[in-house]
């Protein structure tokens, strides 16, 4: 597994698109349902009637899904980065500490 995720990645976890364009509305709406089930809504509402177009805003609401599926599977490969790196024991920023996980002290994290 690669340490990245690719638009060919969000397009293999969708199983299905659902679009839906609210009647005498600009409002479009995408839901896109992933292999495991889990569905992801997605929208666009153009402001100016006249410059609205169905194609064209059911594209952004896909596209608007999309970009919350890849944040999905990119916290999931960044959660099986961090199991493996435990497995490995090559983890230095994490010590055990009677089950718990910490990261340093909050003295360390400054913003």
């Amino acid at each position: 597994m690669e340490n990245e995720v690719t638009a060919e990645d969000v397009e293999d976890a969708i199983m299905f698109t659902d679009v839906h364009h609210f009647e005498e509305t600009c409002m479009v709406v995408a839901c896109v349902t992933l292999h495991n089930g889990h569905s992801v809504v997605g929208s666009h509402c153009t402001v100016d009637p006249e410059f609205f177009d169905l194609e064209d805003s059911a594209q952004k609401a896909f596209d608007s899904a999309c970009e919350k599926v890849f944040a999905l599977l990119d916290f999931q490969l960044k959660e099986v980065m961090y199991e493996e790196a435990f497995e490995e024991d090559d983890c230095e920023d994490f010590e055990e500490d009677d089950g718990d996980f910490v990261s340093g002290s909050l003295e360390d994290v400054v913003v």
